[in-house]
Formats: C-alpha cells, structure tokens, sequence
C-alpha cells in the first residue's frame, strides 16, 4: 500500500498538507461514486442516500481532525464541525423529503452548511503544520528519521 495511503489511514498522528489534499480527493471520489451507483441502482431514498452523505461527513471530519492534530490544535474541534456540517443536510434532506420543512429552507441551510464545510476544509489544507514535535506526534519527517534510525541498530 502507497505510504500516502498508510498515514491517511493510521489511527493517530499528524497529517501534512499533501497527504490531506489527497485523502480529500479520495473521499470525493468516492462520493461521488457512491452517488453514481445509487443514482443508477436507483436506490435515491432520503434516507439510504442521507446515509452515504453521512458517512462520507465522518471520513472528513477524520481527515480534518488529523489535519488539526498537525496544526497543534484538538482534532475534536474539526470533527464536530464538519460532522455537524455533514448531518445538518442529512436530517434535513430526510425532513424535506417527508414534508416536515419546506423545500426551499432544506435547500438554503443544507447549501450554507455545505459551504462552510467546504470553507473549513480548505482553510485546513493551506495552514502550514506546526515545526517539531507536539502533543500529538512528532512530525511525520520526524516519525520517518526515527524509524531509519530504528532500523540502522537492527
């Protein structure tokens, strides 16, 4: 597995911007995959497809959080965020769908919500990370420069 891949996926730690940027693209990727499939499966009932937008909001709110985590702030902050961001639109998609809020007022919130989302992802993705080690890691070069060492003594 690309070792892009392996710190996208590692449970704790920094993540730097390049890495960030990619694990975006992934997820979009396969939003927009998943969307597809529905559309053609046409599987598009509120919920099943408030569902995928929901799990897709918790693969970005990880991404997010690790991405704070190398900026040296709580990643809890970001994954409430952009988890609030994503399940806004979901309840309320499920809501407009079954005539509990008018139209209109899902579309206009779920729009806001959406970028907001999309604001707080891209500011995440242009802040440079924190130099040196933090309380949540060392810096991935760090990590790498550790390991090699690890290695030399083997």
């Amino acid at each position: 597995m690309p070792r892009v891949l392996v710190q996208l996926f590692r449970e704790r730690g920094r993540l730097r911007r390049l890495p960030y940027w990619l694990g975006l693209l992934l997820v979009a990727g396969c939003f927009a995959l998943g969307i597809r499939v529905f559309e053609t499966l046409q599987l598009g009932a509120g919920l099943r497809r408030s569902g995928l937008l929901a799990f897709f909001a918790i693969l970005l709110a990880w991404l997010a959080g690790r991405r704070l985590s190398d900026i040296g702030a709580s990643p809890w902050i970001a994954r409430a965020v952009i988890f609030a961001s994503g399940a806004a639109p979901s309840v309320l998609y499920y809501l407009a769908m079954n005539d509990r809020v008018p139209l209109g007022i899902a579309i206009t919130l779920t729009s806001a919500a959406m970028m907001f989302a999309s604001a707080c992802l891209l500011v995440l993705g242009l802040i440079p990370g924190g130099r040196g080690a933090n309380r949540y890691g060392p810096t991935p070069e760090e990590r790498k420069a550790l390991a090699n060492a690890a290695r030399a003594f083997e």
